[in-house]
């Protein structure tokens, strides 16, 4: 931390890129874990992405097609991909939904909308 409590980063290594097998030992092991699971929280990367937003696609549709929660922070293409799996919760920048035209304006009204 700075002296006026900020903190400061001291180090940062790119993520591996996973081989196919790799890939796709991450996604079963995911999938398990959510099936396991009530509700399954999906996040984007704080840097490049380990994953493509297919990944994040397949994974919500298979989740949410068994009947677990997804609840989903993410920007982008891994937010558009995760839309069509239908997630219980999104969290979502106003500037994203705006641009990619799930909100009309920043409005409250146009940015606060339930998907039944």
């Amino acid at each position: 931390m700075t002296a006026e409590g900020e903190r400061q980063a001291l180090a940062s290594t790119p993520p591996p890129i996973l081989q196919r097998h790799e890939h796709d030992e991450l996604y079963n092991l995911a999938l398990v874990e959510g099936l396991a699971s009530d509700v399954m929280v999906l996040a984007g990367p704080d840097g490049p992405p380990v994953v493509g937003p297919d990944t994040y696609r397949r994974l919500a549709a298979d989740l949410t097609g068994n009947g677990v929660r997804v609840v989903a922070d993410l920007s982008g293409d891994e937010l558009e991909a995760v839309m069509t799996g239908k997630p219980y919760l999104l969290k979502v920048s106003h500037e994203d939904l705006v641009e990619h035209g799930h909100a009309a304006s920043e409005n409250l009204t146009a940015l606060v909308w339930c998907r039944s």
